[in-house]
């Protein structure tokens, strides 16, 4: 009876096309539920395998924290080649992350605290803990591998392709590197994935290391004619990278202190619509004219201490997105005019903490007084109380800009999700 309902069921006369339709809305979270549409009947598999754009998405999350790289290699490589052919010849979206891989020695004693706890039944004998202390010639013997970079060769190789000719079919990149990686022993990885991109239009590196990580000292990504979206969390990468200036639409750089601003020479991309810059920008240093007469965007992210060294040479920008952590960090807005501001408390919980609804109200005003042609303004729901106080005291003095007219409250955790909506009268 079950399977007679199943035959009769009204997704079997749904037409293939809503069908596809539908595996797309599916996978859009997740790529990696493909293989469950394989599984479900006959029909869904063909379907599957007979829709390109379905296995156009490739995310490869690299935990090899309690299994053997190779292991991990072994289960992600069937995929990316099923990915590869059934997208036929359509353009890639990759995502590598390797923030999760784990060096060798660490994986050693992993497995020694699982055998310890299956096997042991909780005795207390530390087996490995320490096991380049105490085996330092063992340890040695892995110092040329330190993330098991051998391992994943093959899976890059799978990526790129024979010849790299699948390089050419790359779209969007994101590459992120555990702490550590950009050691001399794991540069081939850098050849590994080097070449011509010439149809990418998103890149994206992104590496743990707080400070100076090793980089390429040659060109990684050539023939970069088609990059619109770059994004890097440390400015030392763009050496690795031929980059035509004059392609970048959206800009997003993680910035260690001010002097990199002159270092990345921003006015060379004289075409950006987006900026967002993330970092920390120092009190002192040679002054910036910063002159992007097409920017629509600019976001200010990050423990941002002073901008009173960089004059605006900016037109009306449609949007202003400022992020403040401690509340001694970028005391006064940039002086440049938006129609719309997004202005949120991000940090540590101390940080946040430290907003007393005194100092929103404080940095609030300031925020209103400077931008007199503002329009919209969305704030998030911890605010919002803060918010409306400060509207009606600018009120009472006249000081509310005349354009100021919608407010948006957005949730605390995420800011792209509106609440609901504020028309001022």
């Amino acid at each position: 009876m079950a399977n007679y309902r199943a035959s009769l069921a009204p997704i079997r006369k749904c037409p293939s096309e809503i069908l596809a339709a539908i595996f797309r809305s599916y996978l859009e979270d997740n790529p990696r539920r493909i293989r469950r549409l394989l599984l479900v009947c006959r029909l869904w598999h063909n379907l599957t395998l007979q829709t390109p754009d379905l296995w156009t998405n490739i995310p490869i999350i690299f935990d090899s924290g309690s299994e053997a790289a190779k292991d991990v290699v072994d289960s992600i490589k069937p995929r990316i080649l099923a990915c590869i052919k059934y997208s036929r010849n359509l353009p890639l979206d990759i995502d590598l992350d390797l923030r999760k891989l784990c060096p060798t020695l660490t994986y050693i004693e992993n497995q020694g605290r699982i055998f310890e706890e299956n096997y042991l039944q909780g005795i207390d004998i530390d087996m490995l803990h320490g096991l380049g202390d105490h085996w330092p010639l063992l340890a040695d013997s892995f110092s040329s591998t330190p993330w098991n970079s051998s391992h994943i060769f093959e899976l890059l190789s799978a990526l790129a392709g024979s010849g790299k000719e699948n390089l050419k079919r790359w779209k969007s990149f994101s590459f992120a590197l555990p702490e550590g990686f950009m050691d001399d022993d794991t540069m081939p990885i850098w050849d590994a994935l080097a070449g011509p991109l010439p149809s990418l239009v998103s890149l994206s590196i992104n590496q743990s290391d707080e400070y100076d990580p090793n980089i390429p000292n040659h060109m990684a990504f050539t023939d970069l004619k088609s990059l619109r979206h770059l994004t890097l969390n440390d400015t030392n990468h763009l050496s690795c990278l031929d980059i035509i200036p004059t392609t970048i639409r959206i800009l997003d750089i993680h910035l260690r202190d001010y002097q990199e601003m002159h270092n990345i020479r921003l006015n060379r991309f004289r075409f950006l619509r987006v900026l967002k810059l993330t970092g920390y920008l120092a009190q002192t240093g040679p002054t910036l004219i910063l002159n992007l007469p097409e920017l629509e965007s600019i976001a200010f992210m990050g423990a941002i201490t002073s901008i009173e060294m960089i004059t605006f040479n900016l037109p009306l920008l449609k949007h202003l997105f400022i992020q403040r952590s401690y509340p001694t960090y970028f005391v006064d807005p940039p002086a440049l005019s938006a129609a719309s501001i997004t202005w949120i408390i991000r940090g540590h919980s101390g940080e946040e903490r430290a907003w007393t609804t005194t100092l929103k109200e404080e940095a609030l005003k300031t925020l209103l007084r400077r931008y007199s042609s503002v329009e919209l303004l969305i704030i998030t729901e911890s605010t919002e109380d803060a918010l409306l106080s400060v509207i009606g005291d600018l009120k009472h003095t006249g000081e509310l800009p005349p354009s100021f007219r919608i407010v948006r409250i957005a949730s605390d955790r995420d800011v792209e999700t509106i609440l609901r909506t504020r028309t001022l009268a």
